[in-house]
């Protein structure tokens, strides 16, 4: 029985063993839901009627295309998604650090031509003077 309402479209996953199923949910009231799949339940199978034979085992439940992601690919995306975002942070840091340094030249580089500029002022008047 269901705890909560669950809102209609979402989308759910269902274990049991090694069955997974995947749908979205169409109706939901009374600690009970409906849920739409893209592929046919093997309800047999699901209740354990049926014994697992190899040829069951190996057949996909849907076309690969609608297969649910297992949890093993499910982390390396995951792994996959934190190392994307560690470099874009890193980047961040990098492009951040190459700023500051051309500003820091930037303004070396003025209070430098500032200077020499005062002191070349100061040698003309100098020269003009005596």
């Amino acid at each position: 029985m269901l705890k909560c309402r669950l809102p209609r479209g979402m989308v759910v996953e269902l274990r049991h063993g090694t069955i997974s199923i995947v749908g979205r949910v169409v109706w939901s009231g009374d600690g009970r839901c409906g849920i739409r799949t893209r592929c046919q339940v093997d309800q047999e199978c699901l209740l354990g009627r049926r014994r697992k034979t190899r040829s069951n085992i190996e057949k996909p439940a849907a076309p690969a295309a609608h297969r649910t992601l297992t949890p093993v690919r499910i982390d390396a995306i995951a792994d996959l998604s934190k190392r994307i975002a560690w470099f874009a942070d890193w980047l961040i840091v990098a492009f951040a650090g190459i700023a500051l340094a051309v500003m820091t030249a930037h303004l070396a580089m003025t209070t430098f031509e500032d200077a020499l500029s005062r002191a070349s002022a100061g040698l003309e008047n100098g020269a003009h003077n005596r």
